[in-house]
């Protein structure tokens, strides 16, 4: 019962517990009832609360963090120090002028004048930092960085930006040194270097450069433009880029020129090596095809001007220490877990292909479930593959002939599977186990283990599950943990908000809610007395309460709909749910008489009048036979939204909501990053597994074959369905599969045309393990991660303990909306 609720707490296959709990009893609810609430119980929240202890125990306290504010800004003073004393001691167009005819520069000194910088004292009256009573510290300080400063000035020539190229090609002019100078060559350069529309036109190449690279698949069936088109896209998507790097350097210089050099920017180096890269793959260089995928990461340059996704990225670039940490902690657990695995169940794994075999052990009595591996031989027959499924039908049974063969568990054609032979393997195994796919086929193989050369035997050695169950607790609900809190802190390190202290938090908080509020609508009381009674009528709040009641009712009256009802039920249904929309009409013919057109101001009545008239017209519609626009039924559902009210009367649950809000811009730039990062492993796959042999993983519409096949391969890997399966399909080998020469052999023994363009069907065991990997700790533990970060980032920050609660902003409003009834 542990190992299977252990199971259901990590989702692994716990449908399927359920569904037999489900038939035990003469009804479903005892089964589905108890997996259900166990599940949300175990996953949603005791399985998370691991992630809150870790996130708790990364929260530093307030005094540490007014701690390390006062560090920070002390650090902040002695720098304006060093920058006013260095602009009194040195004169920089001096030093520049003389700068290598003199070897030895005394500088003259400066007064020593108290700074004006002070921080104020604590609650127990004590100065924290005073740079009168400091003033030799400050002195001491602002001497070593100014000489440190006076060395960079030295050595580079201050903040001169000259960037005479070759000494040939002076700066552009004008400039601020010669103002009235004639435009030369770079300044024409230089301005069309920084026109928006060269950068557009440059992103517009990226972009369909990289739509040309997904469209070339080395499967012939698959590709959508030929050789010499692509070949001719390359050579004018080469000259674009050459252009853009030839007017770079000619405005920016090669690398000494100035600090903008191009070579002295990451992203333009990265743009020259793919750019080498391209001209290699232009020129045929054989070997290089596959780095043609390098040219896809080029849109990042565009992604780098999204300022929250430069958060993203910038802060995963910041944890990155943190998070090899956390991947040195994983590894060491992966060497202790690997050598003790290797110890316990090296060769142990091992099978017979057919398990009725036992019969055919001589020295064994009748009914002994003893099998020994020699007796592992000959032929038999079967009517199921490997993993118990019928060939045909469980009601046809047609049967095959296969060899019976003694191997560790295998999965799929490759006949590649898991066990703990060597410790390469066993790592692999255990890193399967951790993403908790498939996990409990490990689990059971591991209990019914018998020893070297014997035939397994079901649940004999419960207690080796014990090994599983430690590496599962371990490395998912621990270790991997830890980097949504490196992902988290990270984030709020780069915001500032990790600094934060309660009060401070919370303040920032009050005025960002304060600068976003605006005075509430001026309330219009009609004169007439019947308008007046009408609009105390819709405003009262029984009548709302009401209302609410009969859209919770029509909600369990849509929910109770179902295919197949009876010609009775749904009569039934047509004048039920013209008995709903006669009260909404009612409600907006009320609130129509209340406000006149003043109900047309408010949103909510517009969507409501725009959701009954077009129930009014379904129902209609439907009921004169008409089927034009059965569309209009789905316009139904919108009447479900109106339950959104309710938000406004729960705060946990306004806080939640709010925090989806603030986080849909962050949430927005991580899918983003998310799909160039499926992108670029797309296209990779698509060059190193494109027309690999099809299997349990691989089929007609999960494949490599091409970038959109690929792609949505990858997001099933990413969810974690059945990925091992997939990744063991594209590590198949020969002789399991024909590889590229045996097929262009075969090719040209048959006589057909372009034979050299035939590709093979086999993978690569070692890039598959190493693709797929990758791919999934990358994006399943990093990037996905990354949501669960912007999320929690976004609803710390939305608490609120503040002296100012909601009522007293409501107040604010409303006397805002006194005082200004024309909102100026």
């Amino acid at each position: 019962s542990l190992v299977l609720l252990l199971f259901v707490t990590t989702g692994e296959n716990w449908v399927d517990a359920m569904q037999t709990a489900m038939r035990q009893t003469p009804t479903i609810w005892p089964g589905l009832v108890f997996f259900i609430v166990f599940y949300i119980v175990s996953f949603y929240m005791l399985f998370n609360l691991f992630i809150g202890v870790i996130l708790q125990e990364f929260e530093l306290t307030d005094e540490q963090k007014m701690g390390m504010q006062l560090g920070y800004f002390r650090v902040k003073i002695l720098k304006e120090l060093k920058r006013r004393r260095l602009k009194k001691r040195v004169n920089l167009q001096g030093i520049l002028d003389n700068k290598g005819t003199t070897n030895d520069m005394s500088l003259p000194g400066i007064s020593r004048e108290p700074s004006a910088f002070s921080v104020g004292t604590t609650g127990s009256g004590e100065n924290t930092f005073d740079s009168h009573s400091h003033a030799d510290e400050d002195d001491s300080a602002a001497d070593m960085y100014l000489r440190e400063e006076e060395a960079a000035i030295l050595e580079g020539g201050g903040n001169n930006d000259a960037t005479v190229i070759f000494g040939c090609l002076p700066d552009p002019t004008p400039n601020a040194r010669f103002p009235d100078a004639p435009k030369n060559l770079r300044a024409h350069v230089r301005d069309i270097v920084q026109s928006k529309w060269f950068n557009r036109l440059i992103l517009v190449v990226i972009v369909v450069s990289t739509a040309f690279l997904a469209m070339d698949t080395p499967v012939k069936l698959y590709t959508v433009i030929s050789p010499e088109q692509m070949a001719r896209a390359d050579f004018v998507f080469f000259a674009f880029f050459l252009l853009e790097f030839v007017l770079k350097m000619l405005v920016h210089g090669v690398f000494w020129e100035s600090k903008r050099a191009y070579f002295k920017v990451p992203w333009n180096i990265l743009d020259f090596v793919i750019l080498l890269f391209q001209l290699l793959d232009s020129t045929g260089v054989k070997g290089l095809k596959v780095m043609r995928i390098m040219r896809v990461i080029r849109p990042l340059r565009l992604l780098n001007k999204i300022k929250s996704l430069q958060l993203l990225i910038v802060a995963v670039q910041a944890c990155a220490v943190d998070m090899f940490n956390v991947m040195l902690l994983w590894i060491f657990a992966f060497i202790v877990f690997g050598i003790v695995g290797v110890s316990m169940f090296a060769g142990m794994f091992y099978s017979c292909s057919d398990g009725d075999f036992l019969y055919m052990n001589e020295n064994e009595p009748d009914g002994s479930l003893v099998g020994w591996r020699e007796n592992c031989v000959g032929i038999y027959w079967s009517s199921v593959n490997l993993d118990g499924d019928s060939f045909v039908a469980d009601s046809m049974e047609t049967k095959l002939l296969f060899p019976r063969v003694w191997s560790n568990p295998a999965d799929g054609a490759s006949s590649l599977g898991y066990h703990f032979d060597h410790f390469g393997m066993a790592c692999q195994t255990l890193f399967e186990v951790s993403t908790f796919e498939q996990w409990s086929d490990v689990l059971f193989a591991s209990t019914d283990i018998t020893r070297r050369g014997q035939q397994p035997i079901s649940k004999i050695a419960t207690s080796n599950s014990f090994f599983f169950h430690a590496w599962v607790v371990l490395s998912c609900f621990f270790v991997l943990q830890l980097v949504i809190g490196v992902l988290v802190d990270a984030i709020n390190q780069k915001s500032g908000k990790a600094l934060y202290t309660a009060l401070q938090r919370n303040w920032v908080q009050m005025e960002l809610q304060l600068s976003r509020l605006k005075p509430l609508k001026a309330v219009v009381i009609p004169k007439s007395k019947f308008r007046n009674q009408v609009w105390a009528t819709v405003n009262y709040s029984t009548f709302q309460n009401t209302i609410t009641v009969v859209i919770l009712l029509n909600i369990l009256f849509m929910a109770s709909e179902s295919y197949g009802q009876s010609d009775d039920y749904t009569l039934v249904s047509i004048y039920i749910n013209w008995g709903f929309i006669v009260i909404y009409l009612a409600e907006i013919l009320l609130k129509f008489v209340a406000y006149l057109h003043y109900f047309f101001v408010d949103p909510w009545n517009v969507f409501d009048f725009v959701v009954v008239l077009s129930s009014i017209t379904e129902l209609t519609l439907s009921g004169s036979g008409g089927s034009g626009l059965q569309v209009l039924r789905v316009l139904r559902i919108l009447k479900v939204f109106r339950t959104i009210r309710l938000v406004r009367r729960a705060r946990r649950l306004r806080l939640i909501v709010g925090a989806l809000l603030r986080s849909i811009p962050h949430i927005a730039s991580s899918l983003l990053l998310l799909a160039l990062f499926v992108f670029l492993f797309a296209v990779l796959g698509m060059q190193i597994f494109a027309g690999v042999r099809m299997g349990y993983g691989l089929h007609r519409r999960n494949n490599f074959d091409n970038a959109l096949y690929g792609c949505l391969l990858l997001l099933r890997v990413l969810t974690g369905e059945n990925w091992e399966t997939v990744m063991r399909d594209c590590g198949i080998e020969p002789p399991f599969c024909t590889t590229t020469d045996e097929a262009i052999q075969e090719m040209i023994r048959r006589g057909v045309p372009d034979a050299a363009e035939t590709i093979g069907d086999c993978g690569t065991q070692m890039g598959s393990l190493v693709f797929f990997d990758a791919f999934y700790l990358i994006g399943n533990n990093v990037l996905l991660n990354l949501f669960i970060a912007v999320l929690l980032d976004n609803f710390f920050t939305l608490q609120s303990t503040f002296v100012l609660s909601e009522s007293h902003l409501e107040s604010f409003q409303k006397v805002w909306r006194d005082l200004d009834p024309l909102s100026r």
